[in-house]
This record gives structure tokens, sequence and C-alpha cells, in this order.
């Protein structure tokens, strides 16, 4: 069925690095030289058929970046209207647990855009269209957990927060000057750089990569609620309820467990850190699986140098950076994520962790490449096999399937199950002409 739109890609699909839905409007309507608002005004035309039918709220106000993060009435009419305009599906572009899995969180997102000049330059510098991820929409994350680096809400020459509903020129730019947003004018010290041992949002950080795999709509809605439930149980019958109230307050605590209030992404995280207990286990309602729950007197004493802390070697990630970009750039056939690893001294689940959209996109050309040139090699064995059989120059030889797999596999040197596969529709189409 063809698309109303372009078929624009969401970027970082099935990472932790996703767009987020605001972003993918606001490209949307770069790629099709319109501003923002006729945009979502066309779309709305154009898709009529919808769930909750908009009833002409496109054209009340000019919505911000924050207000199509948080799953709504709205935001799923325009994931809906948006995947069917363009074929491209977005139900993760959005943060979906906050109105399935967890209540209403009030203040987890900040309003406008903000972006990491580290990582657009990363972007624009490997040929990838920039954008703005979803994660980057958190209060919770003040800094960019690839680069260490504060985030930024502002270009820096003019002061433009990005939220124009006028776009001139790509993300990646200031729709106002055009200063690159990748530059940090008034540049950053290493004391600016946040440790990695300090509070980067870590547990929400881990919680997009936990939900990058699996299916939005796939956690169980009573999830904390059977989470608060085990654990109750759990330290209830080691006699420590104490533990368990003090993760909160005993009454807020206890009408938790009774379901009498809802769970906030905000009351989550400081349940699951003061339990030890994994963000995303415990929205999952699984935090009675997980080791912080378990008695620490069921461990038996561990061997001498077992924790001892091992030092990797410090990796140059500008020079990594280099490597990638002149593989990507250079080599004119697709190479294999394992390959280019290879080429930049790095492993795989390097590329996997700290460029997940290069290596998304290095897989995904590479398997085209290989789908692309399995089809030739069907093409090419399926004309070998019907010259061999019906053209003059073979008229000589014996039309049996054998002798035709020697002479076409020393001619063509195809691979084995591709010609011979070739070679039987053409021996059929033989007969059936001989009957």
């Amino acid at each position: 069925m063809p698309t109303a739109l372009f078929s624009v890609k969401l970027m970082g699909r099935g990472t932790a690095e996703i767009e987020s839905l605001p972003s993918y409007i606001h490209r949307c309507s770069i790629a099709h030289g319109s501003n923002v608002g006729s945009l979502l005004q066309t779309v709305e035309r154009l898709i009529p058929n919808t769930h909750l039918c908009l009833k002409g709220k496109l054209k009340a106000k000019n919505f911000k970046p924050h207000d199509l993060v948080r799953p709504g009435k709205l935001v799923d009419e325009l994931v809906y209207s948006f995947s069917e305009a363009t074929g491209e599906p977005l139900d993760s572009s959005v943060l979906w647990i906050l109105n399935t899995v967890l209540g209403r969180s009030q203040g987890e997102v900040v309003k406008g855009f903000r972006w990491c000049p580290e990582c657009f330059g990363e972007m624009q510098r490997l040929g990838f269209e920039s954008y703005f991820k979803l994660i980057w929409h958190m209060s919770s994350v003040a800094a960019c957990h690839i680069h260490r680096t504060p985030l930024i809400q502002r270009c820096e020459a003019c002061d433009c927060d990005q939220t124009s509903y006028k776009k001139v020129t790509d993300i990646g730019y200031c729709q106002e000057c055009g200063e690159s947003l990748s530059i940090r004018i008034s540049g950053i010290d290493s004391d600016q750089l946040i440790s990695s041992w300090e509070d980067l949002g870590n547990d929400v950080v881990q919680l997009f990569h936990e939900l990058s795999l699996v299916d939005a709509r796939s956690l169980p809605e009573d999830g904390p609620y059977k989470s608060v439930n085990d654990l109750l149980d759990y330290y209830w019958r080691i006699d420590r309820e104490d533990i368990f109230y003090g993760a909160l307050t005993r009454d807020q605590m206890i009408a938790l467990s009774c379901r009498d209030k809802s769970i906030s992404m905000l009351t989550a995280r400081r349940i699951a850190f003061r339990l030890g207990v994994p963000l995303f286990a415990f929205i999952a309602g699984e935090a009675s699986q997980t080791s912080g729950v378990l008695d620490h007197g069921l461990f038996c004493t561990l061997p001498e140098g077992y924790l001892d802390v091992k030092h990797k070697a410090r990796k140059d990630h500008v020079d990594i950076l280099k490597k990638l970009e002149c593989a990507i750039n250079e080599i004119e056939i697709p190479i294999t994520a394992k390959k280019l690893c290879q080429l930049a001294g790095v492993s795989t689940g390097y590329l996997a962790y700290r460029y997940p959209q290069i290596y998304k996109d290095v897989v995904q050309r590479r398997k085209n490449y290989d789908e692309e040139e399995h089809l030739k090699a069907i093409y090419r064995a399926q004309a070998a096999a019907l010259e061999y059989f019906f053209q003059e120059r073979y008229a000589d030889q014996p039309k049996s399937r054998r002798q035709a797999y020697k002479q076409l596999r020393e001619e063509t040197g195809l691979p084995k199950w591709t010609l011979k596969n070739a070679i039987q529709i053409a021996y059929e189409a033989l007969n059936g002409n001989n009957v």
C-alpha cells in the first residue's frame, strides 16, 4: 500500500539511542519542505480514519516537543497517523511506559529539545542524519552517557531553542542562525566532564537499553505492583520488613502494596535504587528474580583475589572514530560489522554500545548487499541453465542434469545448490516442452 508521505526512517530503532517523536515530525517537515504546523494538518487530512479523531485540535496551538513525548490521546493519535502516512512504526518513539506500566510522572520530561554536541558531530562526520534522541528528553539524564558531556538546550551562538515550527535546515544546524549544533562555542574543560561513577541517571540509561530489546507493549501493566508485593513477601520472610518500609515511608509502601496509589517513574526509581533492584526488573515485575534481594547468607566465602579489579586499557575514541569513518566511506563494498571492528581495532560490543546507529546501519547495509548478491547469483544460474538446455552452443552436450551441473559449475563457479536448483527448473521446462 503506497504511503501518503515520503518514507522517513526512524533513527536509532532497536537501540537506547532511538529518536523521539517530535524529532521525527520535525525531520519529516524538513524532508517535505514544509513547516511543522502545515505538516500536522496535512497528515490529519490525509489519514481521516483515525482511532481517536483529533477534531481539529492540531489547529488550536503549536505543540511543543515535551507535549509530543508523553503518551496520551493526542500523542497516540499522532503516532498512529504518522505511522500510517509514512509506513514507519513509531510506537517506540514516545515514553510509552508512562502511560502503561507507570503512572503519569510529573517532572520527568524537560521542556523543549536538548542535545549532545559531540553526538551531533559524530552523526555529521559519519554521514547520518542528525536527530534528537528520546533519552535526551528525560530530566534525570543531564549529560550524555556516551561522552559524559553536559546536554545543552539552546544554540550557543544565538540562544535559539530549536522548537520553532519553521524548519529551514537540517536538525543538526540552528534553525535561526545556521550555526552547527555540534560546536560548543564556549568550549568544555575536563573538569566539566561527568565522572562515570557520578549520577548520570544511569538507572534510566540502563532502562532505555533494556526497553530497546522488548516490544513497546509487552511489559505487564501491573509489573511494578507485583515487584512491590514480591519484595514485601521476601523481607517479611526474613523478618526485615524495616528494610522494605525504609524504601519510602511505611504508609507509602503499604499504599503501594495495596495498589491504593499509582507508581510514578520517580517512585519506581527510588524503590529500585534503595532495595538494590534494577529499574527494568522492578517495572517488569521481576524484582524477586534479581540478585539484589538474595540473602547474603546463601553465599560461600569467595576465593582470594576474586573481587580484584582489573584495569582496562583506555581507548582513544577520537582515533577509533577516524578509523570507522575511513572504513565506512572509503570501502565501496559494504563490509560486515565484524570486519569494520577489526579495522578500527575494537570489539563488536564496543561498536554496538557506543555507536548503535552505526552498528545497525552497517549490519543492514551488509544484509541488503548479501541479499542482492544472492539474487544476482540466482539470476545468473537460471540464465546459464536455460542456455545449456536450449541454446545451440550446447547442442552436442548431453541434456542431463548431472552433465549440466558439471559443465556450468566449471564455467560459472556459482554455489552448488543455487546452480542445482536453477538446473532443475530448466530441466523441468525442457521436459515440459518435449511432452
